[in-house]
């Protein structure tokens, strides 16, 4: 099995899952283990995140999660920020501790949901308690991002205040139409040239990867347990 298969893009501008997918497909009669990161192979899972993650830069930015149907379509699952607003983390770091944190939505592959919240509380530090607490809370949004194959992200050019941070989040939700998005709000009444400009990016991007083989960072599919 090649673990490598799944890439960065050549543009430095979207990360393929594939390789996760992988190391989940090939460790599925071991799925405790690998969801837990004080066990060796967790720690390897987290290994993995840390390689696929190493070629994004640690500058501020927006990035989408999203996948490709059977037709190469391309559906929006989350948008999030790095660095901009009350979000202190930057693209690199951000995006590497939410593959690690929420990798509970890469199980669903090979686990029913049942199983997977079964294995909850045994795989995570603080026990019954944290997990009874909120921790169970946290896996049921993560698990709202399977399917996701790929995760595209673009640096933020200007220095944005909050405002305009809230105003270009507001429109590329409603542009994007992520679907685990809870909060949704009501974009401005006017367009956000930086909004625009990521929007750009981020359809240039799309259009990229959907014309790569799998085995280049391309469309590849997902089925869940």
């Amino acid at each position: 099995m090649n673990l490598r298969s799944a890439v960065i893009g050549p543009n430095k501008s979207f990360i393929s899952l594939r390789i996760l997918y992988s190391f989940v497909e090939h460790h599925r009669k071991e799925y405790e283990q690998a969801l837990n990161p004080q066990q060796h192979l967790g720690k390897q899972f987290y290994e993995e995140c840390e390689k696929l993650t190493q070629g994004i830069k640690d500058v501020q930015g927006i990035y989408v999660w999203g996948t490709f149907d059977h037709r190469k379509y391309w559906n929006s699952i989350y948008l999030g920020k790095a660095g901009l607003g009350n979000q202190k983390k930057l693209l690199h770091d951000r995006i590497t501790e939410e593959l690690k944190d929420e990798r509970c939505f890469l199980w669903r592959r090979v686990l029913s949901e049942e199983a997977l919240f079964c294995a909850g509380p045994k795989v995570h530090r603080g026990g019954q308690e944290k997990w009874d607490e909120y921790i169970h809370k946290a896996w049921r949004r993560s698990v709202k991002k399977a399917r996701t194959t790929h995760i595209i992200y673009a640096p933020t050019k200007a220095a944005l205040d909050n405002n305009d941070v809230r105003r270009v989040e507001a429109e590329l939700i409603e542009a994007l139409r992520p679907e685990a998005n809870v909060s949704k709000p009501v974009p401005p009444s006017h367009v956000i040239k930086e909004a625009a400009r990521i929007f750009s990016h981020f359809r240039r991007t799309i259009h990229h990867v959907r014309g790569l083989k799998p085995d280049d960072g391309g469309p590849f599919k997902i089925e869940l347990a």
